[in-house]
């Protein structure tokens, strides 16, 4: 996916390169200027010293275009990466089959975390750390040559050592990283936590319980993980500062042990030192990648998981533009069998046939509401964030003002939202949560009316309102499917008596069918005589 950037991946090699022969170089113009200061010669000892403070210039300006050609061409190179990857990723995952969001791995906040923070982990293993290894490799390459050649036997010394000092500035790294994984996670629990009473502080407020424990106790966790984290932090600190001094005076002595046998030089002592001492460090930090890598390969099988998955229910079929539309036909279904994903044991339809007329409504009854999982018609909870206007006008883009206000009078709407302040644009908070449910309701059902659809599918488009919102969301409704064949999924049975047809289910199947005088002519035995009568109870003379 990044194969277009070719040119800025080696334009950022390039400049990793030149800032990982910095450093060595660098560390070798230390030792030599260290060894001038014992030149008696003045004039050789500031001719020397002019040398190396051009040097140490120069290399300052190579270190500051080094950078900035690394950082730039890789930071473009990721940049351009994470929105290739967000924009194919959400491009397909849009494709995708209802199904597959039902799964819990799959809910709208988990595929929104995949779009934020895997994408930008994918970007950081490609880029970053891409740059960071590069870098490493070229300054440890160039440090350990450059020592063998000065003085091999310190630098064989110095290397040995190294394997210790850079275990510790790995383990502490580690472990500083791991703790603080800890402690973010155990902040984010008490941040949900507070999030949560923020959010519900009616309720809160209602009950009295400001000051549960639960919150408290979720805000100690962080303080308590900061405590344990100091004392780990504290131990792995002093152990690498313990080996890197250890070192320091491993090194100084044997090589003053080999100055003293005349085998060594001072100035290569220096310059072997200097040169070796800062790549233990250098090569521990990518070392400290290792969770990260770890993230990166996980972030990206779930990117490149949904990438290459293909939907069961292919939307963009070019064949689909040739079929001709009869929208206003019966609607027939043959022997379906159907369970949601998520739980493939409970079996929502078993062998199910059955056939709806054009433009009659059909009634559907089910003994367990909580079978119904997806809910495919309009709902008075799909109040968008916006007013009135933004949210009825979502049942069709190009709508006029005057189709809007049609809709919104047959959905009995009309008349609430033109009482408010600002009429349609006034804004109603998020969910519309300054609305009543039969307003909200209503709003719904202007917006499906304003689409105009041939097909009407109504989950339980009145359970949650009062007797009141009922009657009035029932009118509208009764407006609103004339000339519509309609499906209405419902267990309040005063939603749908005025139906065509009514079909009762039962285990996934189809055990009742015919109009409400119909069904309750059955008697004691009919499914539907029998619910009307749980529902009614000693008034169910009046419905006969």
């Amino acid at each position: 996916m990044n194969a277009p950037e070719w040119k800025r991946a080696l334009l950022g090699c390039l400049g990793d390169v030149e800032f990982g022969a910095v450093q060595p170089v660098n560390s070798y113009c230390m030792g030599a200027i260290i060894s001038i200061y014992f030149i008696e010669d003045t004039s050789k000892l500031k001719s020397e010293s002019r040398f190396y403070s051009i040097v140490f210039l120069g290399l300052g300006f190579i270190s500051f275009f080094a950078n900035l050609l690394q950082h730039y061409n890789f930071a473009i190179m990721g940049e351009r990466l994470t929105k290739k990857v967000r924009e194919e990723f959400l491009q397909n995952v849009l494709t995708f089959e209802v199904g597959w969001f039902d799964l819990d791995a799959n809910t709208s906040a988990a595929v929104c975390t995949r779009l934020t923070t895997e994408a930008n982990i994918i970007r950081s293993l490609v880029g970053d750390r891409i740059s960071l290894l590069v870098q490493v490799f070229t300054n440890a390459a160039i440090s350990y040559v450059l020592g063998l050649i000065v003085a091999w036997k310190v630098a064989i010394v110095m290397i040995a050592i190294q394997t210790l000092v850079i275990s510790s500035f790995y383990s502490k790294g580690a472990l500083m990283k791991r703790m603080s994984e800890y402690a973010q996670k155990a902040q984010n629990d008490g941040s949900q936590l507070a999030s949560e009473a923020v959010a519900n502080y009616r309720t809160i407020t209602a009950f009295s319980s400001q000051k549960r424990r639960p919150l408290w106790r979720n805000s100690e966790r962080p303080l308590e993980t900061e405590h344990k984290q100091s004392w780990f932090s504290g131990v792995g600190l002093f152990t690498s500062q313990f080996l890197t001094t250890t070192s320091i005076a491993l090194t100084f002595w044997y090589g003053g042990t080999l100055m003293s046998k005349g085998l060594l030089s001072s100035k290569n002592l220096f310059l072997a030192f200097f040169i070796l001492m800062s790549t233990s460090k250098t090569i521990a930090d990518p070392g400290t990648m290792t969770s990260d890598l770890s993230k990166g390969s996980s972030a990206i099988r779930s990117v490149f998981a949904i990438l290459d998955r293909k939907s069961k229910i292919e939307s963009n079929n070019p064949e689909a533009s040739k079929i001709e539309k009869k929208l206003r036909d019966k609607i027939e279904l043959k022997n379906v069998f159907f369970s949601y994903p998520s739980r493939p044991e409970l079996m929502i339809f078993q062998d199910l046939s059955l056939k709806i007329e054009a433009e009659k409504t059909v009634a559907f009854l089910q003994f367990e509401r909580l079978e119904i999982a997806y809910c495919i018609s309009e709902s008075g909870t799909d109040y968008f964030c916006g007013n009135h206007n933004e949210n009825i006008v979502y049942g069709k883009e190009d709508a006029t003002e005057a189709e809007i206000r049609e809709a919104a009078m047959l959905a009995n709407a009309h008349e609430f939202i033109s009482s408010m302040e600002d009429g349609y644009q006034t804004y109603c908070g998020e969910r519309g949560v300054q609305l009543s449910g039969g307003q909200k309701q209503r709003v719904a059902l202007a917006r499906a009316i304003l689409k105009n659809p041939s097909i009407l599918l109504l989950d339980e488009a009145t359970t949650a309102l009062d007797s009141l919102s009922e009657n009035i969301v029932q009118e509208a409704l009764e407006k609103m499917i004339v000339g519509k064949t309609c499906a209405i999924v419902a267990h309040r049975l005063s939603t749908i008596q005025k139906a065509n047809w009514i079909m009762v289910i039962k285990n996934g199947k189809v055990v009742e069918k015919g109009s409400h005088h119909d069904l309750l002519s059955v008697g004691d035995h009919g499914a539907y005589y029998s619910l009307i009568k749980l529902q009614h109870g000693h008034s169910l003379e009046s419905h006969e």
